[in-house]
């Protein structure tokens, strides 16, 4: 991904006169071919972060890919936010670059737990969502729990694409974009804790990319080539 693809997405992130941002982690994913938890390097962060890989890859081409068609490819960062959160942080907004899939899902969101895929009762996770080959699925936790929003024909399959969600912890709703689009404000989010089942806050501590089942990007599969997390207030 180029800078300019890059100042473009911060630039729609930040929004003009509406509310204040701040990027706290961005990534173009141009480093080394490698292992992303150790060659990936954020274009932005605000203080300290950590992150992890499982079974996704730099191609070296500034693409984030799964490297064998498996559920639980992903790329996750920490940055220690809450659901409750900051009262000063009116919402977190999280810009995704991607070519959709044309087989499965990626799913990109917010967790609480440190764990291998969204799906996982392990990660307590939402709000999230998958990226289908056409349309995005909003959840509130896992997809067994929680609340769960279909939106079809957003896209095409294998169509370059920004999607954008923004989480409102005050009204616990979700603002869903495809390409500077909106598609849903306001989606209620409905969260279950995964350890107790018990109705929770999200612990919005970890952003996950997670590549369902998708090859790597030379054989069709999806690709993320930009990721910007920021807090509004």
């Amino acid at each position: 991904m180029n800078a300019g693809k890059l100042i473009g997405i911060l630039a729609a992130a930040w929004g003009v006169g509406v509310v204040q941002a701040a990027v706290i982690y961005s990534n173009d994913f141009s480093g080394a071919v490698g292992t992303a938890g150790e060659e990936s390097a954020p274009t932005t962060t605000i203080g300290a972060f950590r992150d992890h890989s499982a079974f996704a890859f730099l191609d070296g081409s500034g693409h984030l890919e799964a490297t064998a068609a498996i559920p639980n490819a992903n790329y996750r960062v920490y940055r220690g936010l809450t659901g409750s959160g900051d009262p000063s942080i009116a919402a977190v907004k999280c810009t995704v670059a991607m070519r959709a899939p044309t087989d499965g899902w990626l799913g990109v969101g917010f967790h609480g737990l440190n764990a291998n895929g969204l799906t996982s009762t392990n990660s307590d996770s939402g709000p999230w969502a998958t990226v289908t080959p056409s349309g995005v699925v909003v959840y509130g936790g896992s997809m067994t729990t929680g609340s769960l929003n279909v939106f079809s024909a957003t896209h095409k399959p294998g169509e370059r694409i920004d999607v954008a969600m923004t989480y409102h912890p005050a009204t616990k709703t979700l603002d869903l974009a495809v390409n500077g689009i909106a598609v849903a404000n306001g989606v209620a989010i409905a969260h279950l804790q995964e350890t107790t089942g018990t109705a929770a806050d999200p612990m919005l501590q970890y952003f996950q990319l997670n590549f369902f089942n998708q090859t790597p990007a030379a054989d069709g599969g999806a690709y993320v080539d930009g990721l910007v997390v920021e807090t509004m207030n």
